[in-house]
């Protein structure tokens, strides 16, 4: 079983993970934290607000003359606005093109007067004059030392050079002024969510997998924890400031603590409670002997060899390609890939290297999706209550709606087209035959069914997380019963069954493990 084992390390923060998107920390110590369409500066425990038609703003820069510097992503736009937020100039706007931008999640002023932009949505750090008028760039896509998975928040380093935290590859990395690469910072590291520079040369990192903030050299070495995961649940932004004070978002416990001069102070924000990275909703097995997975967290989905990630394609967004609520997936038989994309009621399709090909519009929730082995692609609609069936163009061939009390959630298409869904109204498993004629029901009563697999013998398997166990069903009802050995934080127990050559594995944010019965199901007459 070793050799299918895939550790799974921490892709990306993306800006689902977060209730705040940057922070900025003043001289004066005033906390600047962008939400999503404003900027809050705390300051002696009060809070004011600056707001300027901004939708999601994550990069901030305070400029010389007091101006703001505003990555503002969501109108792919840089803006800069006076004290009171009105807005003096911008430039940018959603594209691909040198002077345009795609969902800019950083951005700073250099000493020399220049804008250094992190365009995520192209995969580059894009450099412009004071006017906004575009200079050079520099990266591109991919896994090497000038590439980039996604490059989030940005600062400025000495001599010009420029500092990028790229959550994708897992780092932190150094270039010149000039975008030639200097140093990586990779050591230790599960995650990377925001980095920040201290007036000593360190750099410090938050982990948020890893519960810790680590300082690292200015050549890349880990010298120590700043605080370790006794003292963080979920940290997710740092700012420090040209003091050497340093301010840490805990997003988990719901605040911002400031440390000046040895005092710490706290103050109270609006964190997300019981949030963790990596829910893996939903896997398949490809014919590559790769696995796919979902993570609805951070709106992406992923490839995962024997060997770890080998592909992660998504983000949060609209656009073509993006998520929002990324949720089921399946293979076809040609390797394409279908996602259901929840909270933008479609269906996403890519080719096997991760192309974007089409979306299938006009679903309302569709949560969960399995591919069957007719190569239609079988679609939870809980907006509807009914499972839709498509083609792999996007026709609706079938609706099937077993009862009135029907709220369809994880669900698989065995050898026979026969489906195995649990309807989330009553916690229940429901096997139906093609037509949608249910064949059997099983109650998981108050436990928590969470994923459904189709195995070759007649036989549906179903996770429980909250028991921690696999029942093998069929027609005849509860046939075997595994009991998982599973970590006992939440964020282990929350996975997905998958066949991958003909054994059954339940896959979760830590490994892929077979799942072994004590007594082996027996196959259905």
């Amino acid at each position: 079983m070793n050799k299918f084992v895939a550790f799974i390390l921490a892709l990306i923060s993306f800006p689902a993970l977060a209730h705040y998107n940057s922070m900025y920390l003043t001289g004066k110590n005033e906390i600047c934290l962008l939400t999503r369409d404003q900027i809050e500066i705390r300051a002696d425990g009060k809070v004011n607000t600056v707001a300027e038609d901004l939708f999601r703003p994550f990069g901030l820069d305070i400029l010389p003359g007091g101006n703001l510097l505003v990555a503002d992503s969501g109108n792919s736009t840089i803006k800069i606005l006076d004290d009171k937020g009105q807005l003096v100039s911008s430039f940018g706007g959603k594209g691909n093109s040198d002077s345009s931008l795609l969902r800019p999640l950083g951005v700073f002023c250099d000493e020399a007067g220049r804008i250094v932009v992190s365009d995520t949505g192209n995969n580059c750090i894009k450099v412009f004059d004071k006017e906004g008028s575009f200079l050079f760039k520099f990266g591109k896509r991919g896994y090497g030392d000038s590439d980039f998975l996604n490059p989030f928040h940005i600062f400025k380093g000495s001599n010009n050079s420029i500092f990028v935290t790229d959550p994708g590859n897992i780092c932190v990395k150094r270039y010149s002024k000039d975008g030639a690469f200097l140093v990586k910072f990779s050591e230790k590291l599960l995650s990377v969510s925001d980095a920040a520079l201290h007036p000593d040369g360190s750099i410090y990192i938050c982990d948020f997998l890893d519960r810790s903030v680590k300082i690292y050299a200015a050549d890349g070495k880990f010298k120590n924890y700043y605080k370790n995961r006794f003292y963080y649940n979920r940290p997710t932004l740092i700012a420090i400031n040209k003091q050497g004070d340093i301010a840490v978002n805990d997003d988990e416990k719901g605040t911002v603590e400031l440390n000046s001069a040895g005092k710490e102070i706290t103050f109270k924000t609006e964190g997300h409670r019981d949030l963790w990275a990596y829910k893996i909703f939903a896997a398949a097995a490809g014919k590559d002997g790769e696995v796919y997975c979902t993570d609805f967290s951070g709106d992406f989905y992923m490839k995962v060899s024997k060997d770890g990630i080998s592909a992660a394609f998504g983000g949060h967004g609209t656009g073509p390609g993006l998520f929002c609520g990324a949720k089921g997936i399946g293979l076809d038989a040609k390797g394409n890939i279908y996602v259901s994309d929840s909270f933008n009621g479609r269906i996403e399709s890519f080719d096997a290297g991760g192309k974007f090909l089409s979306d299938f519009k006009g679903f309302d929730w569709p949560l969960q999706l399995a591919v069957g082995p007719d190569d239609a692609v079988y679609v939870s609609e809980t907006g509807r209550n009914l499972i839709r069936k498509l083609d792999t163009a996007g026709k609706t061939l079938q609706e099937i709606k077993p009862g009135e009390y029907f709220n369809p959630g994880p669900l698989a298409v065995d050898a026979v087209l026969n489906i195995g869904v649990i309807n989330t109204l009553n916690k229940s498993f429901i096997m139906l035959d093609p037509s949608g004629k249910a064949l059997m029901s099983f109650s998981f009563e108050s436990k928590w069914p969470v994923s459904v697999a189709a195995g070759t013998e007649g036989n549906f398997y179903v996770y429980d997380a909250l028991e921690s166990a696999v029942f093998a069903l069929n027609k005849g009802g509860l046939v075997a019963k595994a009991k998982l050995d599973l970590q006992s934080q939440r964020r282990q127990k929350y996975g997905a069954l998958i066949f991958k050559e003909g054994r059954l594995f339940f896959f979760n944010s830590n490994q892929l493990s077979e799942v072994i019965f004590p007594t082996p199901p027996v196959k259905q007459p």
